[in-house]
């Protein structure tokens, strides 16, 4: 993981199997709510340290080009 730790470490202090952690940061997955949650925690971050940050798309004004 970026962390420096394993899947079994990672799993180990998230609470879940390390093949789980493998098909999450391998893409095969996509996270739940709670599983982000978890997964901060066993980091010692916060979920949205976690997700990408994403532009927000600015609302066009009306009337203006």
């Amino acid at each position: 993981t970026l962390a420096g730790l394993t899947q079994a470490e990672l799993g180990s202090r998230a609470g879940m199997l390390p093949q789980a952690v493998a098909r999450y940061e391998g893409g095969d997955r996509l996270p739940t709510l709670a599983f982000l949650y978890q997964l901060a925690a066993a980091l010692g971050c916060t979920p949205c340290d976690l997700l990408p940050e994403v532009a927000a798309e600015k609302p066009k004004k009306k009337g203006k080009p």
